[in-house]
């Protein structure tokens, strides 16, 4: 894409389908763990089971593959990572806190549509503020390194706590109460 055509995108219309992007790039991420016969290398990046920690994945490494994309937009990258590290950082802060207060408020385990709107809006919700720290006329927070170490460094946790979870609700199948890859 040429300089011209990255002008006629706005910040504003790169964030929106952006937004779309995620979400659908989430949805099919929730299969990616099946579709590889149970790969261990797919078990560290998507979902490989119900657990919401799990679920988290569908966020995080959709936002870090459009922070990529983005970057072509954005020149400031110490802004657009922060930016991204905002979002991960409230999309899933979201997810976590609404599917616990909807489950003990209802007393049920999980509504699938529920869940998915859940998504939906932490997304939405999580790009927006990406778009509004990304536009700020103030500097980034935190240097360049330190934003995308603190992504990196998120992935490995993922991936760490995929083999090796914590005997905790966040961690476990809300259906079977199964920990780990299943």
């Amino acid at each position: 894409m040429d300089a011209g055509q990255r002008s006629t995108w706005s910040l504003r219309r790169v964030e929106a389908v952006g937004a779309v992007a995620v979400v659908v790039a989430g949805v099919l991420w929730h299969f990616a763990y099946d579709w590889s016969g149970g790969s261990p290398v797919m078990a560290a990046v998507a979902p490989a089971n119900e657990s919401v920690w799990e679920h988290l994945k569908l966020v995080v490494v959709p936002v870090g593959a459009l922070g990529l994309v983005e970057a072509r937009w954005v020149a400031d990258r110490p802004r657009l990572w922060w930016a991204k590290c905002v979002e991960v950082a409230t999309a899933c802060t979201f997810i976590v806190a609404f599917f616990y207060t909807y489950t003990g408020a209802l007393g049920v385990h999980s509504i699938v549509v529920v869940d998915i709107l859940t998504f939906v809006v932490a997304v939405a919700g999580g790009q927006l503020l990406s778009y509004r720290v990304i536009s700020s006329p103030r500097r980034a927070p935190v240097p360049f390194a330190v934003s995308v170490t603190a992504l990196v460094l998120l992935v490995v946790l993922f991936a760490a706590l995929t083999f090796v979870p914590p005997h905790l609700p966040l961690f476990q199948e809300t259906a079977t109460g199964a920990y780990g890859p299943t």
